[in-house]
C-alpha cells in the first residue's frame, strides 16, 4: 500500500497553514510548502510537520506536532517521530487498539497552553 507523503507549515506572512510537499534549500532560514496547484509558500521551519498517514476519530489528519487525547484517558500526547538507534521508525501513535478513540485537540504551535496542564507527565515537548 502506497502512503501519501504530506507536510504542513505556518506561512510566514500571515500565519495560516499551508499543506503540500516540502522543499528545503540550503542557506535559507525557512521551508517551502508547494501545494498541489504549484503554489509555493514560505513557511517557518520550526512549524513544519509530516502527516502520520492516520486520522483521528473526526477523520482529521494527524500531523507531527499535533496534540491528541484518547477517549479512554485524559493524557495529552504530542505526535513525534520515534527513533531506534538514530533511525526513524515511525510516529509515537499507532493504528492499534482504541485508535479510533484518539482526537486531535490542537497543536504545539497554535495551542502550547494545552501542554501546561498540571500533572501532565505525558506531554513530552522535547524534540528528538
Amino acid at each position: 500500500m502506497k502512503r501519501t507523503i504530506l507536510f504542513r507549515g505556518k506561512v510566514l506572512f500571515d500565519g495560516s497553514w499551508a499543506y503540500g510537499s516540502l522543499r528545503i534549500r540550503s542557506g535559507v532560514r525557512h521551508g517551502i510548502i508547494e501545494t498541489l496547484h504549484g503554489q509555493g509558500w514560505d513557511v517557518d521551519k520550526k512549524t513544519i510537520g509530516q502527516w502520520s498517514g492516520l486520522r483521528d476519530v473526526n477523520a482529521k489528519k494527524i500531523f507531527e506536532g499535533d496534540i491528541f487525547v484518547t477517549r479512554v484517558s485524559p493524557k495529552r500526547i504530542v505526535v513525534r517521530w520515534q527513533f531506534d538507534k538514530g533511525i526513524r521508525i515511525g510516529f509515537n501513535i499507532s493504528a492499534g487498539r482504541n485508535f479510533h478513540r484518539k482526537e486531535v485537540i490542537g497543536n504545539i504551535h497554535d495551542n502550547p497552553e494545552l501542554l501546561k496542564v498540571k500533572g501532565n507527565k505525558y506531554a513530552n515537548t522535547k524534540k528528538t
